[in-house]
């Protein structure tokens, strides 16, 4: 028998609630930015990371580092989807104080790619709404020690509200 799973998606700005706690969050956003692939030492073990910049309906971007398989994976998938702004789904995240609020994937998180969820549709009509706005986001670069990067979080939180208010 098939068994449907059942999403509490987290609003983004309750994710405070749970910064640096045990408690893992569910989350559904749109991947604007995906950061290039980085390796670093933990607990004596090189370990693949890469950040993807996401956003929902309340605007608020915001960092999703993911980790190990996941880089491979789901982050090598979304970067080939980044131009057609994919749809994440991701349970069992960490909430941490890294750059501010930032979230995390953990050993037994899940991440699913434009999936056929009836939530997904809502978030679908959004992006289409404000798709150029999105764009604007995803395009910003930064130069710095003669590689491109894009903006930080923190940025990008400072473009949006300098947005809002002009609109």
């Amino acid at each position: 028998m098939l068994t449907l799973v059942e999403y509490n998606f987290t609003p983004f700005v309750s994710f405070s609630d749970h910064m640096d706690q045990s408690t893992s969050v569910d989350l559904m956003a749109v991947a604007i930015i995906v950061n290039p692939k980085k390796q670093i030492y933990t607990s004596n073990c090189l370990q693949d990371l890469q950040e993807l910049i996401v956003v929902n309906e309340e605007k608020k971007p915001i960092g999703l580092t993911c980790w190990g398989h996941f880089v491979v994976n789901e982050c090598a998938t979304i970067t080939k989807l980044i131009a057609t702004t994919p749809i994440i789904v991701a349970r069992r995240l960490k909430v941490t104080s890294f750059n501010e609020i930032s979230l995390s994937t953990k050993i037994d998180s899940s991440l699913m790619i434009n999936p056929n969820v009836a939530k997904v549709q809502t978030l679908r009509r959004w992006v289409r709404h404000i798709g150029p706005q999105l764009q604007l986001l995803s395009q910003i670069q930064h130069k710095h020690f003669g590689t491109w990067y894009v903006a930080s979080v923190k940025e990008l939180q400072l473009l949006t509200s300098i947005k809002h208010s002009l609109v």
